[in-house]
């Protein structure tokens, strides 16, 4: 087990230690069934033998309290459905394990911590993923994407575990303690069994959205491509500290050829499920701001988190609809010799009508892949629509999006 050195201004190291070994007496009594006969495994982007994508997603959290200065927050989404058979589908597990630290700061992180899934066991070494104030301070414990089968009309209760070796020194007094906590996540394959149904013009139609730039070159490179080839339209989620590069050039050609811009981040240095609300506001009002400075009458009425990652209050709470996707083109990480066919495939395997589909205005392997998808989705009787015009007059603010039907 490693060890880890905790140091606090005050008394609290007592009150912990009895909070502690009493939490471990309880969680003794609520531990995970492993033989639940789930069928867990590393999560697995590969689309082979895929016959549909149905479109869903859930997510719950839990959390625990360790004294007056620990939390351990469980948070889980189940999501990227893949349907095999006409009776079986794939499900994505994400499971994000957070250590919240009040008034305290962990000089060194610890090995030795496991996250049980369904009776599978996964190690890591703790991150530090934040850095604020004195008197908060958040660390990642785990992060896994597993998969698991589930068949059509069936539900299933994934057991979730998290073990947290505390090898720690608070005021000299030694705590040598692992402290269990679990839960369940409960998924009903009759929650993503839905008929899929053309838009209302006959149409089949998918939004191809853009984060992180604008970029001085492929951003109006997409736009002449989308616009002027192909009579379409796509959306920018812009980064507010790069719109000045070319002094909101790219931003302002994309508005006139019909584009839709959305707000993305503005240093994209912040994780909006963790961050506090001030570097929160910074990150959205800072690029709302860096728009009205090149636009000043554009209505923005889309935001889309770093990352995907955002507090349900924060969402629910946002005067913008939160849009996120339903099919990634992982283009970020395809940057290889190969990466554009990758980048293709990915899209292509996957993508069906009201998808909003993710993609990056930063990287040539990006832009060369967006051409071929765009020539093949047309030829498939695609359009190519904003998002705001894929959700129509359903969208509201304080909700969030993964497609569009």
């Amino acid at each position: 087990m490693g060890r880890c050195t905790v140091l606090k201004k005050g008394r609290f190291g007592l009150r912990l230690v009895t909070f502690l070994l009493t939490l471990s007496l309880l969680f003794a009594l609520f531990g995970c069934n492993s033989d639940t006969g789930l069928s867990v495994r590393d999560h697995n982007s590969t689309t082979a033998g895929v016959i549909g994508q149905p479109k869903y997603e859930k997510s719950d959290s839990f959390r625990s309290r360790l004294g007056t200065s620990f939390d351990i927050v469980v948070n889980w989404k189940a999501s990227n459905v893949r349907q095999i058979s006409d009776e079986k589908y794939i499900v994505g597990l994400e499971v994000d394990v957070i250590l919240e630290c009040a008034n305290i700061i962990l000089s060194e992180q610890e090995n030795g911590n496991t996250l049980t899934i369904a009776g599978n066991r996964y190690s890591f070494k703790t991150e530090r993923i934040e850095s604020e104030a004195y008197d908060t301070v958040r660390y990642r414990l785990f992060k896994k994407n597993v998969d698991f089968d589930i068949l059509a009309g069936e539900s299933v209760s994934i057991p979730l575990s998290v073990e947290w070796n505390c090898n720690a020194e608070v005021n000299g007094i030694n705590i040598n303690q692992s402290v269990k906590i679990s839960d369940k996540a409960d998924i009903s394959a009759k929650d993503f069994e839905l008929p899929f149904t053309e838009s209302e013009s006959g149409k089949k139609r998918v939004a191809i959205t853009f984060d992180d730039g604008p970029h001085s070159k492929y951003t109006k490179l997409i736009v002449d491509k989308a616009c002027g080839e192909y009579g379409g339209k796509v959306t920018f989620f812009v980064v507010g500290e790069r719109i000045s590069w070319d002094r909101g050039a790219s931003m302002i050609y994309a508005v006139q050829h019909g584009c839709e811009i959305g707000i993305h981040a503005y240093t994209h240095t912040k994780d909006y499920a963790v961050c506090t609300d001030k570097h929160y506001r910074e990150e959205i009002y800072g690029t709302l701001d860096a728009i009205h400075a090149y636009l000043p009458s554009y209505d923005v009425k889309l935001m889309r988190p770093t990352g995907g990652s955002i507090s349900s209050d924060r969402a629910s709470e946002s005067e913008f609809s939160v849009i996120l996707w339903s099919v990634d083109s992982e283009d970020w990480r395809n940057k290889g010799d190969k990466g554009t066919e990758v980048i293709v495939e990915n899209v292509l395997s996957n993508v069906s009508d009201g998808d909003i589909i993710l993609m990056h205005d930063l990287y040539e392997n990006s832009y060369e892949a967006f051409c071929i998808i765009i020539e093949r989705l047309h030829g498939m009787g695609y359009e190519f629509v904003t998002v705001s015009e894929l959700l129509g007059a359903s969208m509201q603010a304080g909700v969030v999006y993964h497609y569009g039907r």
